[in-house]
């Protein structure tokens, strides 16, 4: 969605968040579970039955969200969920909708101190966080630029940082981004990124929003509304280059990627991609493409739900649980020693500098794309 799922419509509008496993272990929430007590009868049906109410009001698709409410009440009344402790019956709650229809996205999450990224009271937080999603960056060679991601967490300080990359930068014959260990987050960091590498505004990808979850908002540079199908709201995303002068926009521009590739991450490849604007090197992606908000629940929990999803106006075709294809497929560990083969540069000194610039995070995929993978 912007990679954004809209996990809530903060800023510049969506998170894209990544998969269950691959949220959790990019970062993007992380706790400590200790023993707790049972959650109490009354507490759990509140739980569970605002859980149901929220996939029938939200969920992308509305067969869908009543089918997994359906089923939550079943389990409910049969006693699936009575004397669990909070963690572990949001991990069975999660397991039993991944069963009822998969979704990398859909979870249930226990009581945490620290609020899921995307919901509402995690939003002055989240912005005003030291967190950049930047892995690494610099100059790999003469007139090659890098920089890595592993989040784009959508904070000032991500913002500044990847700014003030572009700038220092902004003499780079070629940028490489790599996105082999991102795992998802909002799209401010690809919007940003667009603004410096078009020269002119295209249009990237559309979205479908369910039209019950849609929370208006004034069309923005990079955000604008369309007519849609009935009972979603359709909008499209946009490049919108600003006047500053650089030479990035015509530099040349490759993209690297794994099976971790989540999310916002699948979003901004998806766009380069299909805009012609990069060259995608490395492995099919993870296949997140469904976006979503947080519904803070009773007792603390909350919940991510998908409410829509984006897609290549072109073809219709998003990326759910099929990824994105690259132009070049070689494994992930490759990806970087590829792109540097392609610009001339002897194999031994390639192979230097895709050791010495791999990604500290994890570049395995978590989920199994359709059909495997």
């Amino acid at each position: 969605m912007m990679t954004t799922f809209r996990l809530r419509y903060v800023r510049t509008r969506l998170l894209v968040a990544a998969g269950i496993a691959i949220a959790a272990s990019a970062g993007i929430w992380v706790q400590n579970v200790q023993a707790e007590p049972p959650l109490a009868e009354q507490s759990l049906h509140k739980v569970v039955e605002e859980m149901a109410r929220s996939l029938e009001r939200y969920f992308l698709d509305p067969s869908a969200g009543q089918a997994y409410a359906r089923e939550l009440r079943q389990r409910l009344v049969s006693g699936r969920y009575r004397g669990l402790a909070p963690d572990k019956l949001a991990q069975i709650v999660t397991a039993d909708l991944q069963k009822i229809r998969a979704d990398g996205h859909l979870r249930l999450s226990p009581p945490s101190r620290q609020p899921m990224l995307g919901a509402p009271s995690a939003s002055a937080a989240e912005q005003q966080s030291a967190e950049t999603g930047i892995d690494k960056s610099g100059w790999l060679a003469d007139g090659v630029a890098y920089i890595g991601f592993e989040l784009f967490p959508a904070s000032k300080a991500s913002l500044a940082a990847v700014r003030e990359f572009l700038e220092t930068h902004a003499s780079a014959r070629v940028l490489i981004i790599d996105v082999r260990a991102h795992g998802g987050g909002y799209t401010d960091e690809f919007d940003l990124l667009a603004s410096y590498l078009y020269d002119r505004p295209a249009e990237l990808i559309y979205e479908d929003t369910r039209e019950a979850a849609f929370r208006a908002r004034p069309d923005t540079a990079t955000l604008k509304r369309l007519a849609g199908p009935p009972g979603f709201v359709r909008q499209v995303h946009l490049a919108a280059p600003n006047a500053a002068p650089t030479g990035l926009r015509g530099a040349k521009l490759f993209v690297l990627t794994s099976g971790y590739t989540g999310s916002a991450a699948e979003h901004l490849t998806l766009a380069l991609k299909r805009t012609g604007r990069a060259t995608i090197i490395g492995e099919t992606t993870a296949g997140m493409g469904h976006f979503g908000r947080v519904v803070e629940l009773p007792e603390g929990f909350s919940a991510f739900i998908p409410i829509g999803r984006p897609f290549d106006p072109q073809t219709g075709v998003g990326w759910e649980g099929i990824g994105v294809k690259p132009h070049v497929e070689v494994p992930a560990q490759k990806a970087l020693e590829t792109a540097l083969l392609q610009l001339g540069l002897p194999r031994q000194r390639a192979q230097a500098l895709g050791a010495k610039w791999m990604p500290r995070g994890d570049m395995e995929r978590v989920v199994p794309l359709r059909g495997g993978g």
